[in-house]
């Protein structure tokens, strides 16, 4: 037993998972991103073989293991770059060069090509020459994240403010339908029916208003005002009438039971749509003539 191996397995475990991740090759290559979960699988093996095997065997399946693994790398890098992520250029010149130095010096302990202390001694330059290009990999690996998260707050940021103007554009038509709808409930009175016209048109100003709170949300602004005082059984009245009209089209009978004068500290905005949601939702999975 020799925890040099299993540190030499732990090693191109966690460099798979480091690249992987790096790279987003599931996103680019998930083929080869599958395919590479396997170098996992085979340093596993090889970590549990150290504990059996002598060190006559597990050198040489060592050295395969590690060429394999750079290789691979180089190839999953190579794909990813084609396929159009730009962080791969930075990481291909990274294993590149420790891939030609590390193979080299392995190659150079088993006589395959001429022996020599220098070829011998370049796996050392090419693990030195991996963390420092890696460092400046990680550099821009990270400017390239941070360039997309602010490309997509501003057009997060760019929505917003589209749906904030068009509230502004409507809410103007509605205001001007709301003051001539005022002038003739005055000239001719009001009835049930333009109760609830009036009532919805109330509504859809305020809805208005409700998109200008989704602004006041993304910069982590209150959007509700609790410290207000709600007449809830008026407001549950006037909710229920709403849905009078819909309720008789199924046959539903809609009762409203509630004591006078009951009053809640919350925003009626909040109010409102929480009793809109409960009506609807009533209706909605009720059976007919229920």
């Amino acid at each position: 037993f020799d925890p040099y191996y299993i540190i030499r397995g732990l090693l191109v475990l966690f460099s798979v998972l480091f690249v992987v991740s790096f790279l987003d090759s599931k996103k680019y290559v998930p083929r080869l991103h599958t395919i590479a979960y396997g170098f996992m699988g085979y340093s596993g093996l090889f970590i549990i073989l150290s504990f059996f095997l002598p060190s006559s065997i597990l050198d040489p399946v060592d050295s395969v293991m590690t060429i394999a693994a750079a290789f691979g790398g180089v190839l999953l890098g190579t794909a990813c770059l084609i396929k159009g992520n730009t962080t791969a250029k930075f990481y291909l010149i990274t294993f590149g060069g420790a891939v030609v130095c590390n193979t080299l010096a392995e190659f150079s302990s088993y006589n395959i090509i001429p022996f020599s202390t220098i070829l011998l001694d370049l796996d050392d330059l090419g693990d030195l020459l991996m963390a420092v290009l890696l460092s400046i990999a990680l550099a821009y690996r990270y400017r390239v994240l941070r360039a997309e998260k602010e490309l997509a707050e501003s057009r997060t940021m760019e929505q917003t403010n589209f749906f904030i103007n068009l509230s502004h554009e409507i809410k103007t038509p509605l205001t001007l339908i709301s003051n001539y709808f005022q002038e003739y409930v005055d000239k001719h009175g009001m009835t049930a029916e333009l109760n609830i016209i009036q009532w919805n048109l109330e509504k859809l100003l305020r809805d208005m208003v409700n998109f200008f709170d989704v602004l006041k949300f993304t910069r982590g602004k209150q959007v509700y005002d609790h410290s207000q005082v709600v007449d809830l059984s008026d407001y549950l009245e006037k909710q229920a009438a709403l849905f009078q009209s819909l309720s008789a089209k199924r046959g539903i009978t809609l009762a409203v039971s509630v004591e006078k004068e009951v009053y809640l500290k919350a925003d009626p905005s909040a109010v409102e749509r929480i009793l809109n949601n409960l009506l609807e939702n009533a209706l909605k999975y009720n059976r007919d003539h229920g």
